[in-house]
């Protein structure tokens, strides 16, 4: 099985996965508002979506300065996000906090990160045990997150992904791809991102809305692409107008969802599919670029 039959092979478990899906009891209100999550990469973006969906009550905080800023975490318990349990970032955070209460939330309860902690939430889903691009894994731990600060009901849920799977199916992505989003899902903007990067190794942008409309909007050129994450947003949408009547194709996702999880869970299936689109390689970009991976592997490892 290559890297992109495995990354194809994990997208089609995620229904199952969902459907199955138990997630940990959430904490009180107190214990929200005292509480870091943290990660790298897909696993920051995790950490992101409780941030957003506690209503910024939690905080979501990149690891490396969470090292240099011991102030930040004080009396906090703090969730480290990492799949594998080897990220060397997140594994001298728990030794240097060894004295806070900590979790991990991760695959491996035996890894280094794993004893280092006095907790564990133990992601379970099922995958093709091949290294791909993050979906399965990610969708696992940001549903584990999400269910830490708000109660959540997946009811539903293969149809919404279903959805996401047509309408990111309908994209054809030109120039330079720029996705922006807003509260629940900017932490998405990036994993889509992210995606791009992994998958087809080609830039792509992400931001805020607000932002979006001060900085990233004065270097578009009419061949780049610009996706909003945002339907429920009436700056979008003129941006979105403008922009066409400029020659700049922009997408507006309308999935016409009422319920913040349900917009989040149908982003993270949308910005899953849309890459493959444009892939017509049977390995998914960083499998096929040893050297960069390697670079990749020394820092993070």
């Amino acid at each position: 099985m290559s890297s992109m039959q495995a990354y194809i092979r994990d997208l089609e478990q995620q229904y199952v996965a969902v459907t199955d899906f138990t997630g940990p009891a959430p904490l009180s209100r107190r214990d929200v508002s005292n509480s870091i999550f943290t990660g790298s990469g897909d696993s920051l973006a995790s950490a992101m979506l409780a941030e957003a969906l506690s209503d910024y009550a939690a905080r979501a905080v990149d690891p490396l300065e969470l090292l240099s800023n011991p102030q930040i975490i004080q009396d906090r318990r703090l969730y480290i996000i990492s799949v594998s349990g080897r990220t060397i970032t997140n594994i001298r955070l728990a030794k240097q906090y060894a004295h806070n209460p900590t979790t991990a939330i991760t695959t491996n309860i035996d890894s280094d990160l794993a004893s280092l902690t006095d907790d564990i939430i133990k992601l379970e889903f099922p995958s093709s045990d091949m290294l791909t691009a993050g979906s399965i894994s990610f969708l696992n731990s940001a549903l584990v997150c999400m269910s830490l600060v708000r109660p959540l009901a997946l009811d539903n849920m293969t149809d919404i992904m279903k959805q996401a799977k047509r309408d990111a199916g309908m994209v054809q992505q030109t120039g330079r791809t720029f996705f922006v989003g807003s509260q629940y899902t900017f932490p998405l903007t990036m994993y889509a991102a992210a995606k791009s990067y992994e998958i087809l190794g080609t830039y792509a942008n992400y931001s805020r809305a607000e932002q979006f409309a001060h900085m990233e909007l004065f270097s578009i050129k009419e061949n780049d692409t610009v996706i909003l994450f945002d339907e429920m947003n009436l700056r979008a949408h003129l941006i979105s107008e403008s922009l066409v009547a400029e020659g700049v194709q922009c997408i507006v996702t309308d999935p016409s969802l009422s319920g913040n999880v349900e917009s989040i869970l149908y982003h993270i299936v949308y910005a899953q599919y849309l890459p493959l689109n444009g892939a017509e390689q049977d390995e998914v970009y960083f499998m096929r670029e040893h050297a960069l991976r390697g670079i990749s592997d020394a820092a993070i490892y």
